[in-house]
């Protein structure tokens, strides 16, 4: 149901704005990628393997509040974790929201978090393809980027996974030259 869709990212954007305007977290460290072509306005990137955390909302409560607080310090050592930057939200499957541990953390070393249902995991090795765009990450501005990005990849024909996320970069209290991305996992040979 899209009022539903469009009300979940309501909501979502509120709480991260409730989340950016109350933390100082000064310059955010970005995930790492090489961009290996440009093609009618798309990335072809590879992007290196990273330890994420997620979780998926199956009771009611936030993702992104439920991953904050495991970054703030919700987890059996009381470890703040650096906030990285984009935030990505699974566009297919349960919508599972994922933070990119900062490279300090791994899969060895992260501390465990106090709620199990957060889930730590690596991210392999993957060629990607990236459409990017500006403004807010609505559910239209969602779905018209995805079509140009699969329209683009159809037309050079590349194949790809069907696993679209989006990214988000900015805090959504940020007005001005916002960047968000559509990207999906392709075929190919690293």
């Amino acid at each position: 149901n899209k009022s539903i869709e469009m009300m979940t990212l309501i909501i979502k954007i509120i709480l991260m704005s409730m989340y950016f305007a109350n933390t100082d977290i000064g310059i955010i460290e970005e995930k790492g990628y090489k961009i290996i072509q440009e093609i009618d306005g798309i990335e072809i990137r590879h992007y290196v393997e990273s330890t994420c955390a997620s979780y998926y909302d199956n009771e009611g409560d936030n993702p992104f509040t439920v991953l904050a607080d495991y970054i703030f310090g919700g987890n059996q050592i009381g470890q703040k974790i650096e906030m990285t930057s984009p935030v990505a939200i699974n566009m297919f499957g349960n919508e599972e929201m994922i933070f990119l541990m900062p490279k300090s953390i791994t899969i060895e070393n992260h501390p465990k978090p106090n709620n199990d249902a957060v889930k730590i995991f690596t991210s392999p090795n993957r060629l990607t393809a990236s459409i990017t765009f500006s403004g807010y990450a609505d559910n239209q501005a969602c779905l018209n980027n995805k079509q140009q990005l699969i329209d683009i990849l159809k037309e050079n024909l590349i194949s790809h996974k069907n696993d679209f996320q989006l990214l988000v970069y900015d805090p959504p209290y940020k007005k001005f030259n916002r960047t968000n991305e559509i990207i999906v996992s392709i075929n190919g040979r690293l």
